[in-house]
């Protein structure tokens, strides 16, 4: 029994043995079929991405036709307000073109999305240009779909509705323009930081359209961005429910200074409940008796001449006319504020806010609202108002009070223009050029309301030397001394080139640059002879251009000067540091200055030029 019971026990071992070359086959031919199985499905998964890849492309080359095609409609609607205008603008709204463009986007914004293409992002090699497409995919979806519509819903708006009834700006609809065009530049900011923030890939096409859309958004962004905050804070002061009291500034660059030019006139402007009205002008000399304002020591010692000094030992008296040689115009703006609520024009009243604006605003100004005549026969319209200001009126009317009275009646005429027949193409005319007035110091703006100042401050309407070290900006600021109009003959060029330090915005570290300053008097010696004293002035040579230059480094940075016919001086000025030189050009002369600047190590972006306005 003992021996049967082994035999038993022994018998399951071999069976076993026997199976086990079966066992194995079959794990191996589970594994075979696995591999087919996966072999199978990758590539169904690349037809699958071929074939998808395929739609997308003909999908965004039709959006791309459709949206090429809108554009330009969109762009002969927009140029003008006439009636055929109004009508492409309003089809513009439910144009068909636009929402072929944003189903095609939508449906490739999808599709690359999708987990077939996630997988792909973490490819070597090329994941990066997955992850590009996507993006410039997700990209134009959001501009067929909430950039475009409320943009096109706000200019519908501006060009159909009646926005003015008996001198009372109609705030409901100026609101509904306002927000409509506020959401479509959010949108734009949003979109143009996304694609900026990117991947350049690898592949040449992808690569292309990155920098072709990016500049594209960049452009469209910056330049209609200004002119749309401009449009919201009018909107926000004339829908306030309570007039504010503005100080208004006419200011004349012929005779230059440093943040705008000689102060001319000084009036009032109130604005609020759906009305914006301007009460009469006074010259400067009304506000001379108010004294110096801005007179210090170190403004004295700043602005000394030889040869031509005043009873305070400068060039300058520092009454009302000259508050403008402050460069900072936060500072110039609170000057003016003490010289109207000290004068009997202004006294007891509490300004919200100073604007100054020169005759090449004023230009712009006609350019929108339309030419009008003046009172003495001359018709100023968008392109001839800066010259006629800046240099005609001294020539045809070499009296002051003539002047004076002509320019006060020229403003009156552009403000009861714009208020009682303000509409869409006022509106786009001045959203287009408003960026340029902007960086030129032709319009500028401060508010003693901190919520105000805030969003005037961002416009870059409130500008300053050394405002910021991350955003540096070289300050290049000119001031006529020699009492004449001679600056309209000063035609100013700067050249800016970068040396060293990162060259992509958003990077921290020091750039270094090298800066061209040309300084050319273009009047001729036979025009010379024609022009009257009012224009030559002056005691010394009378055609020639006598200024100081102030020149002032970025905010933690530095300025060299390289080249220079004329000395240059450093001073201290309210606090800041600065280099400073005087010249004389004469007639069909020049001076060149090269300089070395150097910003923070904290500065993200390239450095811009802020320099006193030119006349033109």
């Amino acid at each position: 029994m003992q021996q049967s019971n082994e035999f038993q026990s022994s018998q399951p071992s071999q069976p076993s043995q026997s199976f086990r070359p079966h066992k194995s086959h079959r794990v191996r031919n589970t594994i075979l079929i696995i591999i087919f199985a996966i072999f199978v499905l990758l590539i169904a998964w690349c037809v699958t991405l071929g074939v998808q890849a395929r739609h997308m492309i003909t999908e965004t080359q039709s959006a791309q036709s459709a949206l090429t095609s809108y554009a330009a409609s969109a762009k002969q609607a927009l140029t003008s307000g006439n009636t055929v205008n109004k009508q492409q603008v309003t089809a513009l709204a439910t144009d068909p073109r636009l929402a072929h463009a944003n189903d095609a986007l939508a449906d490739v914004d999808r599709t690359i999305h999708g987990p077939q293409w996630t997988a792909l992002t973490v490819l070597p090699g090329y994941g990066q240009d997955v992850t590009l497409a996507r993006g410039l995919a997700h990209a134009g979806h959001e501009l067929t779909s909430q950039v475009l519509p409320p943009f096109i819903s706000g200019a519908q708006t501006a060009l159909t509705a009646r926005l003015t009834n008996n001198g009372t700006i109609n705030t409901q609809a100026l609101t509904h323009i306002s927000n409509q065009l506020s959401t479509a530049s959010t949108h734009l900011t949003s979109t143009t930081s996304f694609v900026q923030s990117l991947p350049t890939g690898s592949i040449p096409q992808l690569q292309s359209a990155r920098s072709t859309i990016a500049n594209g958004l960049t452009t469209l962004s910056t330049s209609s961005r200004t002119g749309i905050q401009v449009l919201d804070l009018m909107t926000r002061l004339l829908t306030s429910p309570t007039q504010h009291t503005w100080v208004l500034a006419g200011v004349t660059p012929a005779e230059i200074r440093s943040s705008a030019g000689l102060i001319g006139s000084i009036g009032e402007m109130k604005i609020g409940q759906g009305k914006m009205t301007i009460d009469s002008f006074s010259p400067n000399t009304s506000f001379i008796p108010e004294g110096p304002i801005i007179q210090s020591d170190e403004s004295i010692k700043l602005f000394q001449a030889d040869g031509f000094k005043l009873k305070n030992n400068s060039a300058y008296s520092f009454d009302a006319r000259d508050i403008g040689v402050d460069p900072d115009f936060a500072g110039m703006a609170k000057s003016l504020i003490t010289v109207w609520t000290n004068s009997p024009s202004g006294r007891g009243s509490n300004p919200q806010g100073v604007i100054a604006i020169d005759p090449v605003c004023m230009q712009q100004l006609i350019a929108a609202s339309g030419a009008i005549t003046a009172p003495d026969g001359t018709v100023l319209t968008g392109t001839n108002a800066a010259a006629f200001l800046n240099n005609g009126i001294y020539i045809k009317h070499p009296n002051n009070q003539e002047q004076d009275a002509l320019f006060a009646a020229i403003v009156s005429m552009i403000s009861e223009r714009m208020v009682s027949n303000l509409n869409g193409k006022m509106i786009f005319t001045l959203m287009r050029g408003f960026t340029q007035l902007v960086d030129g110091r032709h319009v500028q703006a401060y508010s003693t309301d901190p919520s105000i100042q805030h969003i005037i401050g961002n416009l870059g309407l409130t500008r300053a030397p050394q405002a910021s070290a991350t955003h540096p900006t070289l300050g290049l600021y000119v001031n006529s001394y020699n009492s004449s109009k001679m600056d309209f003959y000063n035609k100013r060029t700067v050249s800016v080139r970068q040396t060293a330090g990162p060259t992509r915005n958003g990077v921290a570290g020091q750039r270094t640059y090298t800066v061209t300053l040309k300084v050319a008097n273009t009047l001729t010696p036979r025009l010379a002879g024609q022009l009257p004293a009012y224009v030559l002035a002056g005691r010394q040579q009378r055609d020639a251009l006598s200024e100081f230059l102030l020149v002032y480094a970025p905010q933690g940075g530095s300025v060299k000067v390289d080249r220079s016919p004329t000395p240059f001086a450093p001073f201290t000025w309210n606090g800041k540091s600065l280099l400073r030189t005087v010249y004389q050009i004469g007639p069909q002369s020049s001076a060149n200055y090269t300089l070395t600047v150097k910003t923070s190590a904290h500065a993200t972006s390239g450095l811009t030029v802020d320099q006193s306005p030119a006349c033109q």
